[in-house]
């Protein structure tokens, strides 16, 4: 369990400990989910937002969608470690007198179809929602709110295009509505921006865990209802903070790929549900504690790229193993004081080491800008990456009041230091090491940039774990 770190103008003191949630729940994640438009109330009512198997159950109906045409649409999909980026650019067209239009943009989350029936028992704080949601037209800023919803949409049936086909349903946890004033026989454009955390669960037995692909997927159904279809448009997906080579879609033949970034145009599109756009931006992975004996766990061996049924070395994904170990040594240039029950040291970061000494916060004045951690291996390995878990990570509110880590500079022994950005996020992500992998005795990161607390200065990490590539699988011996 994570411990608090909330300080006053005088003194620093740990809040209560809160519990946390259950290990089995999906963390805070959804699919993306932007193209605008409704379901409507009956499967089969006029104009059809959805023709089969998907039924409302919120408030939210969309008004006059079917009066106006979509004539572009321009989507651009940014891949992070832990969230992509959205932004599109739409054009409108309006043949007939001034009207107002009634439309939504649908958040959902992906579940595994024989979990569907417990995504409606989900607390709120855990349900999709578009972070940062922002919608002009023709330069203006339009108002836009929040309506709950729970309507279950169909995963990709078996045998169609891509490799999640017939995996992953979905679920609408809410809609983006907005109202839109279209002028008589004008045309309008729209510019929607907004970020979605990527799908993921995880799922442990004893100090071995699971992790699901990261997903989001891009609902072209929703649709439906607008006028005649789509004339012309164009969908760029780019891969910034995650290898290009692990990111799967669904259609992979309409897209053309050009190095980290892949590209769609296409003109009279009549989207169904089969044209669902689902981006896995990392595979899947398993990990198994590595024991230390009296030490405790010393680190975990991890496979990245298990196909559906957990095998490893499938024909889709290579089954790459590797060590991420905290056997190392850790040191900083300035730490927060202890008080009465808790530490903040730097040896804190090596791994998980029960409820209270969990991970370092910097005891300069400020924001920390150029401290440190400094991290020492027993002698030279070959490492690929670290493991970061960015922040405080007791859980989401001291998180949030406390500043995260941006970016930070990485200098290999005594070699010339490299930037990297980490993602404002609770998630575990990497910092990967250009040329791929790198023989070190020691690595050091200083802070350059942070994402301020939302009540305090202290910059904290929460675990860290050094990544050794393995030329084959290791021996795994079974969980308790």
């Amino acid at each position: 369990m994570w411990r608090g770190l909330y300080k006053s103008a005088r003194t620093r003191q740990p809040v209560r400990k809160i519990a946390l949630l259950p290990v089995t729940h999906p963390v805070r994640s959804l699919i993306l989910a932007a193209l605008v438009c409704g379901i409507t109330p009956r499967a089969d009512a006029n104009g059809g937002g959805y023709m089969t198997g998907v039924k409302s159950t919120g408030p939210f109906r969309p008004v006059n969608v079917e009066e106006v045409a979509m004539t572009g649409e321009k989507l651009r999909l940014v891949l992070h470690q832990t969230y992509a980026d959205i932004s599109i650019h739409y054009t409108f067209q309006n043949d007939g007198p001034a009207r107002k239009v009634r439309m939504g943009f649908p958040c959902a989350i992906a579940r595994e179809p024989e979990n569907m029936r417990v995504s409606r028992k989900m607390p709120d704080s855990q349900l999709g929602q578009l972070d940062g949601f922002s919608l002009t037209m023709d330069g203006r800023t339009v108002k836009s709110k929040r309506t709950e919803e729970f309507a279950v949409i169909p995963g990709l049936p078996a045998g169609a295009d891509g490799p999640e086909a017939g995996w992953y349903g979905k679920v609408i946890t809410s809609w983006q509505e907005v109202t839109l004033e279209f002028a008589a026989n004008a045309a309008a454009s729209v510019e929607v921006q907004y970020r979605n955390p990527y799908f993921v669960e995880h799922s442990y037995v004893s100090e071995n865990a699971s992790t699901s692909a990261q997903q989001i997927t891009y609902l072209f159904s929703a649709a439906g209802l607008w006028k005649g279809p789509i004339k012309q448009g164009e969908v760029t997906i780019e891969a910034v903070g995650v290898p290009a080579a692990d990111v799967r879609l669904s259609h992979p033949k309409r897209f053309e790929r050009s190095g980290n970034t892949w590209t769609w145009r296409f003109t009279d599109f009549e989207p169904t549900l089969t044209d669902d756009l689902t981006i896995m931006a990392r595979p899947v992975t398993s990990s198994y504690g590595v024991s230390g004996g009296d030490k405790g766990m010393r680190g975990l061996y991890v496979c990245t790229g298990l196909d559906r049924s957990g095998s490893i070395g499938s024909e889709r994904d290579s089954g790459r193993w590797a060590l991420h170990t905290y056997d190392f040594t850790a040191t900083a240039s300035s730490t927060l004081p202890a008080d009465e029950d808790y530490s903040y040291e730097a040896a804190n970061l090596a791994g998980y080491h029960g409820e209270k000494d969990v991970g370092w916060s910097e005891g300069a004045k400020g924001d920390g800008i150029g401290e440190s951690v400094t991290l020492a291996l027993p002698k030279p390995r070959a490492v690929s990456a670290l493991t970061v878990r960015n922040g405080y990570q007791k859980d989401e509110p001291l998180f949030r009041a406390n500043n995260r880590v941006r970016e930070v500079s990485v200098q290999v022994d005594d070699r010339p230091p490299f930037r990297a950005v980490l993602d404002d996020s609770m998630e575990e992500q990497e910092i990967r090491f250009p040329k791929g992998k790198t023989e070190l005795k020691q690595v050091k990161l200083t802070i350059e940039s942070v994402y301020p607390g939302e009540k305090f200065q202290d910059t904290c990490l929460s675990g860290i774990a050094i990544v050794i590539p393995l030329s084959k699988a290791p021996h795994i011996k079974p969980a308790r």
